[in-house]
Protein backbone atom coordinates (compact mmCIF):
# COMPACT_ATOMS: atom_id res chain seq x y z
CA UNK A 1 0.00 0.00 0.00
CA UNK A 2 1.43 3.68 -0.89
CA UNK A 3 2.40 5.45 2.22
CA UNK A 4 0.76 8.97 1.20
CA UNK A 5 1.84 12.35 2.80
CA UNK A 6 -0.14 14.30 6.01
CA UNK A 7 -0.90 18.30 5.49
CA UNK A 8 -2.44 20.53 7.80
CA UNK A 9 -4.85 23.47 6.67
CA UNK A 10 -5.45 26.57 8.24
CA UNK A 11 -8.29 28.47 8.81
CA UNK A 12 -10.62 28.16 5.65
CA UNK A 13 -13.44 30.14 6.57
CA UNK A 14 -15.55 29.63 3.53
CA UNK A 15 -12.95 29.76 0.93
CA UNK A 16 -13.62 27.02 -1.15
CA UNK A 17 -11.84 28.36 -4.38
CA UNK A 18 -8.53 28.80 -2.23
CA UNK A 19 -8.90 25.19 -0.61
CA UNK A 20 -8.98 23.71 -4.36
CA UNK A 21 -6.17 25.72 -5.28
CA UNK A 22 -4.20 24.25 -2.48
CA UNK A 23 -5.37 20.49 -3.04
CA UNK A 24 -4.43 21.56 -7.07
CA UNK A 25 -0.93 22.62 -5.77
CA UNK A 26 -0.08 20.27 -3.76
CA UNK A 27 -0.80 17.47 -5.71
CA UNK A 28 -2.84 16.58 -3.24
CA UNK A 29 -3.75 12.25 -3.09
CA UNK A 30 -7.02 12.08 -1.88
CA UNK A 31 -6.42 8.38 -2.20
CA UNK A 32 -3.31 7.90 0.20
CA UNK A 33 -2.68 11.63 1.59
CA UNK A 34 -4.01 13.09 4.78
CA UNK A 35 -5.35 15.89 5.65
CA UNK A 36 -5.87 17.60 9.24
CA UNK A 37 -8.24 20.35 9.15
CA UNK A 38 -7.37 22.81 11.86
CA UNK A 39 -10.69 24.38 12.13
CA UNK A 40 -13.05 27.65 11.09
CA UNK A 41 -14.49 25.69 7.98
CA UNK A 42 -17.47 28.21 8.52
CA UNK A 43 -17.73 32.10 8.37
CA UNK A 44 -16.28 34.20 5.80
CA UNK A 45 -16.65 33.68 2.05
CA UNK A 46 -19.78 31.96 0.70
CA UNK A 47 -18.85 28.75 0.02
CA UNK A 48 -18.99 26.96 3.09
CA UNK A 49 -20.78 24.14 1.48
CA UNK A 50 -18.83 23.58 -1.38
CA UNK A 51 -15.36 23.88 1.05
CA UNK A 52 -17.36 20.93 2.89
CA UNK A 53 -17.82 18.60 -0.06
CA UNK A 54 -13.99 19.21 -1.08
CA UNK A 55 -12.90 17.88 2.70
CA UNK A 56 -15.48 14.78 2.05
CA UNK A 57 -13.31 13.67 -1.06
CA UNK A 58 -10.92 13.08 1.03
CA UNK A 59 -10.43 8.63 2.20
CA UNK A 60 -7.88 10.17 5.04
CA UNK A 61 -9.13 13.49 7.31
CA UNK A 62 -8.59 14.63 10.67
CA UNK A 63 -11.67 17.21 11.26
CA UNK A 64 -10.50 19.73 14.46
CA UNK A 65 -13.66 22.10 15.11
CA UNK A 66 -13.22 25.73 15.64
CA UNK A 67 -14.75 28.11 17.48
CA UNK A 68 -17.00 29.40 14.40
CA UNK A 69 -17.67 25.72 13.67
CA UNK A 70 -19.33 25.28 16.91
CA UNK A 71 -21.18 28.32 16.08
CA UNK A 72 -22.97 26.99 13.67
CA UNK A 73 -23.26 23.20 15.46
CA UNK A 74 -25.15 25.54 18.18
CA UNK A 75 -27.42 26.78 15.61
CA UNK A 76 -28.13 23.04 13.91
CA UNK A 77 -28.93 21.72 17.08
CA UNK A 78 -30.84 25.15 18.73
CA UNK A 79 -31.95 26.61 15.55
CA UNK A 80 -30.17 29.91 17.09
CA UNK A 81 -26.73 31.45 15.89
CA UNK A 82 -24.75 33.23 18.29
CA UNK A 83 -24.88 36.83 18.99
CA UNK A 84 -20.81 36.66 16.82
CA UNK A 85 -23.54 36.45 13.42
CA UNK A 86 -21.88 39.31 12.20
CA UNK A 87 -18.91 37.67 11.98
CA UNK A 88 -19.33 35.67 9.08
CA UNK A 89 -22.34 33.84 10.03
CA UNK A 90 -24.41 35.10 6.82
CA UNK A 91 -22.17 34.18 4.09
CA UNK A 92 -22.49 30.75 6.00
CA UNK A 93 -26.09 30.75 6.13
CA UNK A 94 -26.21 31.94 2.30
CA UNK A 95 -23.87 29.16 0.89
CA UNK A 96 -26.31 26.69 2.51
CA UNK A 97 -29.48 28.58 1.37
CA UNK A 98 -28.28 28.97 -2.08
CA UNK A 99 -27.79 24.59 -2.18
CA UNK A 100 -30.96 23.84 -0.99
CA UNK A 101 -34.40 24.66 -1.04
CA UNK A 102 -34.89 27.71 1.16
CA UNK A 103 -35.32 31.02 -0.23
CA UNK A 104 -31.64 33.02 -0.30
CA UNK A 105 -33.28 36.34 1.69
CA UNK A 106 -32.16 35.39 5.36
CA UNK A 107 -34.46 36.96 7.66
CA UNK A 108 -32.20 37.75 10.74
CA UNK A 109 -34.14 37.84 14.40
CA UNK A 110 -32.92 39.33 17.15
CA UNK A 111 -33.74 37.28 20.34
CA UNK A 112 -32.94 39.10 23.34
CA UNK A 113 -34.00 36.10 24.98
CA UNK A 114 -31.21 33.99 23.71
CA UNK A 115 -28.55 36.64 22.43
CA UNK A 116 -28.74 35.14 18.82
CA UNK A 117 -29.81 35.80 15.69
CA UNK A 118 -32.22 33.20 13.80
CA UNK A 119 -32.96 32.97 10.06
CA UNK A 120 -35.20 31.07 7.30
CA UNK A 121 -32.74 28.25 7.04
CA UNK A 122 -33.32 25.29 8.61
CA UNK A 123 -32.07 22.14 9.01
CA UNK A 124 -33.82 20.88 5.86
CA UNK A 125 -31.06 22.89 3.93
CA UNK A 126 -27.65 20.73 5.12
CA UNK A 127 -26.76 17.71 3.45
CA UNK A 128 -27.10 15.00 6.57
CA UNK A 129 -23.28 13.89 5.37
CA UNK A 130 -22.52 17.68 6.79
CA UNK A 131 -24.10 17.44 9.73
CA UNK A 132 -22.39 14.40 10.40
CA UNK A 133 -19.24 16.08 9.30
CA UNK A 134 -19.52 18.94 11.82
CA UNK A 135 -20.80 16.71 14.70
CA UNK A 136 -18.00 14.75 14.22
CA UNK A 137 -15.23 17.60 14.59
CA UNK A 138 -12.50 16.82 17.62
CA UNK A 139 -11.34 19.20 19.86
CA UNK A 140 -7.67 17.78 19.23
CA UNK A 141 -5.31 15.58 17.93
CA UNK A 142 -2.65 13.50 18.71
CA UNK A 143 -0.68 11.52 16.16
CA UNK A 144 1.84 8.57 16.70
CA UNK A 145 4.63 10.95 16.75
CA UNK A 146 3.52 13.39 19.58
CA UNK A 147 2.33 16.32 17.67
CA UNK A 148 -0.47 17.69 18.90
CA UNK A 149 -3.12 19.51 16.44
CA UNK A 150 -5.71 22.11 17.42
CA UNK A 151 -7.77 25.06 16.62
CA UNK A 152 -6.83 27.94 19.07
CA UNK A 153 -4.43 26.61 21.66
CA UNK A 154 -4.82 25.15 25.47
CA UNK A 155 -3.40 25.82 29.09
CA UNK A 156 0.13 24.40 28.74
CA UNK A 157 0.53 23.96 31.89
CA UNK A 158 -2.30 20.95 32.46
CA UNK A 159 -2.34 17.68 30.01
CA UNK A 160 -4.99 17.77 27.71
CA UNK A 161 -7.26 15.56 29.41
CA UNK A 162 -7.89 17.79 32.06
CA UNK A 163 -8.73 20.86 30.61
CA UNK A 164 -11.98 22.68 29.80
CA UNK A 165 -13.08 22.62 26.38
CA UNK A 166 -13.51 25.99 25.56
CA UNK A 167 -9.22 26.39 26.02
CA UNK A 168 -9.11 23.97 22.23
CA UNK A 169 -11.51 26.49 20.75
CA UNK A 170 -10.66 30.01 21.84
CA UNK A 171 -6.85 30.41 24.00
CA UNK A 172 -4.80 32.35 22.49
CA UNK A 173 -2.19 32.56 25.17
CA UNK A 174 -0.33 29.29 24.00
CA UNK A 175 0.76 31.39 20.96
CA UNK A 176 1.50 34.46 22.95
CA UNK A 177 3.65 31.99 24.94
CA UNK A 178 5.02 30.49 21.83
CA UNK A 179 6.08 33.85 20.22
CA UNK A 180 8.12 35.04 23.50
CA UNK A 181 10.21 32.00 23.13
CA UNK A 182 13.86 32.71 22.08
CA UNK A 183 15.58 31.15 18.51
CA UNK A 184 15.98 27.33 19.49
CA UNK A 185 13.91 27.23 22.88
CA UNK A 186 10.52 25.17 22.92
CA UNK A 187 7.79 26.16 24.59
CA UNK A 188 7.58 23.78 27.83
CA UNK A 189 4.04 21.75 27.76
CA UNK A 190 2.80 19.06 30.54
CA UNK A 191 2.50 16.69 27.70
CA UNK A 192 5.54 17.20 26.80
CA UNK A 193 4.50 17.24 22.51
CA UNK A 194 7.31 17.00 20.35
CA UNK A 195 5.12 19.75 18.17
CA UNK A 196 2.29 21.83 18.17
CA UNK A 197 -0.05 22.76 15.16
CA UNK A 198 -2.99 25.68 15.42
CA UNK A 199 -5.16 28.22 13.62
CA UNK A 200 -7.31 31.12 15.44
CA UNK A 201 -5.14 33.41 15.12
CA UNK A 202 -4.05 34.94 11.71
CA UNK A 203 -0.56 35.40 11.15
CA UNK A 204 -1.48 38.79 8.97
CA UNK A 205 -1.63 40.13 12.67
CA UNK A 206 2.01 39.76 12.94
CA UNK A 207 5.48 40.55 11.32
CA UNK A 208 8.07 38.13 11.40
CA UNK A 209 11.16 39.46 12.87
CA UNK A 210 13.24 41.47 10.98
CA UNK A 211 10.20 42.26 8.14
CA UNK A 212 8.07 45.29 8.22
CA UNK A 213 5.56 43.59 6.14
CA UNK A 214 2.73 41.62 8.33
CA UNK A 215 3.11 37.72 7.57
CA UNK A 216 0.78 35.66 5.42
CA UNK A 217 3.36 32.33 5.63
CA UNK A 218 2.73 30.32 8.37
CA UNK A 219 4.87 30.87 11.80
CA UNK A 220 6.43 29.13 13.77
CA UNK A 221 8.12 30.05 17.41
CA UNK A 222 9.29 27.87 20.02
CA UNK A 223 7.98 24.52 18.16
CA UNK A 224 4.80 25.73 18.07
CA UNK A 225 3.58 26.22 14.19
CA UNK A 226 0.99 28.64 13.49
CA UNK A 227 -0.92 27.67 10.25
CA UNK A 228 -4.03 30.86 10.00
CA UNK A 229 -2.05 32.55 7.18
CA UNK A 230 -5.45 35.18 7.06
CA UNK A 231 -7.77 33.23 4.56
CA UNK A 232 -10.80 34.70 6.51
CA UNK A 233 -9.20 38.19 5.71
CA UNK A 234 -6.63 39.69 3.65
CA UNK A 235 -4.04 36.34 3.06
CA UNK A 236 -3.89 33.27 1.77
CA UNK A 237 -4.66 29.31 3.20
CA UNK A 238 -1.94 27.12 3.29
CA UNK A 239 -1.07 24.10 3.40
CA UNK A 240 1.67 22.28 5.32
CA UNK A 241 3.33 18.93 4.85
CA UNK A 242 3.34 18.23 8.59
CA UNK A 243 6.90 15.92 8.55
CA UNK A 244 8.61 18.10 5.93
CA UNK A 245 7.30 21.59 6.89
CA UNK A 246 6.92 22.09 2.78
CA UNK A 247 4.21 24.26 1.99
CA UNK A 248 1.44 25.50 -0.63
CA UNK A 249 -0.70 28.50 -0.54
CA UNK A 250 -3.58 29.84 -2.26
CA UNK A 251 -4.05 32.84 -4.00
CA UNK A 252 -4.79 35.89 -1.78
CA UNK A 253 -8.33 35.02 -0.94
CA UNK A 254 -9.69 38.58 -1.50
CA UNK A 255 -8.89 37.90 -5.13
CA UNK A 256 -10.28 34.80 -5.63
CA UNK A 257 -13.50 36.72 -4.13
CA UNK A 258 -13.73 40.03 -5.25
CA UNK A 259 -17.37 40.48 -4.93
CA UNK A 260 -17.47 40.14 -1.36
CA UNK A 261 -16.23 41.27 1.83
CA UNK A 262 -15.51 38.04 3.87
CA UNK A 263 -14.73 38.71 7.51
CA UNK A 264 -13.32 42.50 6.55
CA UNK A 265 -15.92 44.47 7.97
Amino acid sequence: MKTGRTFAVGDIHGAARALQQCFDRSNFDFENDKLISLGDLCDGWSEVKEAVDLLLKCKNRIDIKGNHDLWFTEWLTFGMHSVYWMHGGHATAQSYARAGSTDTRIIQVNSHAEGGYMTNLTTADIPKSHVEFFEKQHLHYVDDKNKVFVHGGFNRVYPLKDQDSSEFLWNRNLWKNAMSCTEGQKLVTADEFDEIFIGHTATTNFRKKGHTKFCDTPMNSGGVWNLDTGAGFNGKLTFMDVDTKEYFQSDTVIDLYPEENGRNR
